[in-house]
């Protein structure tokens, strides 16, 4: 067990001691085993692995039972959280006219035996929370809870019903009592997927080819000499210290482009043989025989102090890049165009990773010339 471990299970164990009265206090062992139970994700976690995606959502409102609906359209972000226990929501869209935007979590509750979610928006300053139970089907969960009635300023209360109608798409509906203290629908929302979230074989693919492409890298720079970082075959050719500085440099230039551009396009559900472009791009930008012209932004100049602390950079800006993939699940539902054409922002992380590898052997070249200095 290690120390963290064993810390906790002893502050546990004085938290729970003064609840145990008579009773004989479970070891340390014991406590862990039991927190270690309700930790563990089970069979109603997986069914909330579902949601995860992009989906646009197509929403309705009553005001009041038998009010003109108000219909405004969105799109909500599922994300995985915590190793698989909850799933993070976020919502972006428009009411009346108005930007609207809220985050929600959704999880289940082994102690409780209910799944339990906690929502917040823009609209107020309140957190509301939920819980319910799931037909044994999981077609229909029913939630809930309860909140304040600001109209009024006394306590009230809703019903949250999902319908999940297929694996693409889903129908959420919410209750509440009108003015004459009867149940009417006040919204519904129905969802519909725009691209599956990335398989885990995928996360694990794209992980691991931006991890051992960085470690290719440093590999190939290690022990390098002040004169053989700054070796150059030609004087058209970049020395290994370029080499690693336009890699830093493309890192932030590429995220960017990410970020900025592809991740802000319209979420598309065009069918694509997405394999097939992720063997390509992984193939062909890191073959050397293929080859392009550096834009301005990311050709090196010396903009860092040393070879040193441009590899610390890339380094560091690589593990931010990672993070991005590991948390970011639509990255196929957002496409832009790249040189080997439409690329969604998953391939362009490959781009980045295989981009990485095409130059570290573009160094290993150099180290293998005649001419490099052998210190």
């Amino acid at each position: 067990m290690t120390l963290r471990r064993s810390f906790f299970s002893l502050a546990l164990a004085a938290v729970l001691a003064g609840g145990l009265a008579a009773q004989e206090t479970p070891s340390p062992e014991q406590m862990m085993e039991i927190m270690t139970k309700y930790a563990t994700p089970g069979d109603h976690h997986k069914h909330l692995e579902w949601l995860v995606g992009t989906w646009t959502t197509k929403s309705t409102f009553w005001m009041a039972p038998g009010a003109p609906p108000v219909e405004a359209t969105g799109k909500a972000r599922h994300n995985s959280i915590l190793g698989g226990r909850f799933v993070r929501v976020t919502y972006e869209g428009d009411f009346a006219g108005q930007p609207f935007t809220g985050e929600g979590t959704v999880g289940y509750d082994k102690f409780k035996n209910k799944y339990v979610e906690a929502w917040q928006d823009n609209m107020g300053t309140m957190m509301v929370s939920a819980s319910g139970e799931c037909d044994g089907q999981g077609k229909v969960r029913i939630m809930r809870g309860d909140m304040d009635d600001l109209m009024t300023g006394k306590p009230s209360w809703f019903r949250s019903v999902y319908r999940f109608d297929g694996p693409d798409r889903y129908t959420l509906e919410m209750w509440g009592p009108g003015p004459d203290g009867k149940e009417f629908r006040v919204l519904e929302i129905v969802h519909t997927r725009v691209a599956p979230a990335l398989t885990p074989a995928e996360l694990e693919r794209g992980v691991k080819h931006l991890e051992q492409s960085r470690s290719y890298l440093v590999g190939a720079t290690a022990g390098l000499s002040k004169r053989q970082w700054s070796f150059k075959a030609s004087p058209e050719r970049w020395s290994p210290a370029e080499i690693v500085e336009h890699l830093a440099l493309s890192e932030d230039f590429l995220m960017n482009l990410i970020k900025d551009r592809v991740m802000k396009s319209p979420a598309s559900n065009e069918p694509r043989d997405l394999r097939a472009m992720d063997d390509k791009i992984l193939g062909v930008i890191a073959d050397r025989t293929f080859s392009a012209k550096a834009p301005e932004q990311v050709t090196p100049t010396g903009k860092f102090a040393s070879p040193q602390k441009a590899l610390e950079a890339l380094i560091e800006r690589r593990a931010r890049t990672i993070e991005f993939l590991k948390n970011t699940p639509d990255l196929r539902a957002h496409v832009g165009d790249s040189p080997l054409g439409k690329t969604d922002a998953y391939q362009w992380l490959l781009f980045i990773s295989a981009h990485t590898e095409r130059h570290t052997k573009q160094l290993l070249e150099a180290r293998a010339d005649p001419k490099f200095a052998r210190r």
